[in-house]
């Protein structure tokens, strides 16, 4: 238990994968980068996202974009 720290818990999503990325801020803002756009890229190459919608033999489907499964093996990837 950590000193001051009163009733921890601790709580897991079915053991889905996580990334924590901690941006140089400093550094973001030297090279003209907004933290929150980097951050929704990141989300957006893993989690992929809405490009548009049609219409196809009655049904509406949704066109996603991301990438694919086989180039995102681990953290090391994302500096592709």
């Amino acid at each position: 238990m950590l000193k001051g720290v009163e009733d921890a818990t601790i709580s897991s999503l079915g053991g889905l994968p996580e990334l924590l990325v901690d941006f140089n801020e400093t550094l973001a803002q030297a090279k003209g980068l907004n933290i929150s756009s980097m951050a929704l890229d990141i989300r957006k190459a893993i989690s992929g996202y809405e490009v548009t919608d049609f219409r196809y033999d009655g049904q509406e489907v949704s066109v996603e974009i991301r990438t694919s499964e086989d180039r995102l093996d681990n953290v090391k990837d994302l500096e592709k």
